[in-house]
């Protein structure tokens, strides 16, 4: 028999690996730049931007403190409370009509509040009856109950919302 030759298998050789990955290089980048801008939007929106704040109105801030006021007229001494409940509305005609209610005499205060249309003369003479009964309680040091302090409480109420609705009437 004859021997057979033995060829030898040829050997190739070790080819570069191939490349697997199934997107272009470009589409990669896009959509990295696309997710960190999502991803920076979310944390500004929800973290970094400033809230718009709802800002008050006069009418309101008065009224709060008027509903604080009224939880302690039963025990409240008149002389302090007389004090709180005459700011609350000095405040409130300082704030909305730009008068220094605050700073004012009752007499200077009245003036000045003479030629507004804020109060009708019905509601000027109420305002002018408030401020002589809160008057007499701090500087005359009157006698007063509960039922001065409600009626205070309720006649400081009456001219925030008979003063609001007047002017919103005004704008119209």
């Amino acid at each position: 028999m004859p021997e057979e030759s033995a060829t030898p298998v040829p050997i190739h050789d070790i080819l570069p690996p191939v490349g697997f990955f199934p997107y272009p290089v470009w589409m990669v980048v896009a959509a990295a730049i696309a997710v960190l801008a999502v991803v920076g939007f979310l944390v500004w929106f929800f973290f970094l931007r400033k809230r718009k704040s709802r800002v008050t109105t006069a009418t309101e801030r008065a009224m709060k403190r008027i509903d604080a006021l009224r939880g302690q007229v039963g025990g409240a001494q008149a002389y302090p409370f007389s004090i709180e409940v005459s700011e609350v509305l000095r405040r409130y005609i300082e704030e909305s009509q730009g008068l220094l209610a605050t700073r004012q005499t009752t007499r200077e205060f009245l003036d000045a509040m003479q030629g507004r249309t804020t109060y009708t003369e019905e509601q000027f003479e109420m305002l002018s009856d408030f401020l002589e009964l809160a008057d007499m309680i701090k500087f005359a040091r009157m006698t007063a109950g509960p039922d001065e302090c409600r009626r205070l409480l309720s006649a400081a109420e009456g001219l925030i919302q008979n003063a609001t609705a007047r002017t919103e009437e005004v704008k119209l």
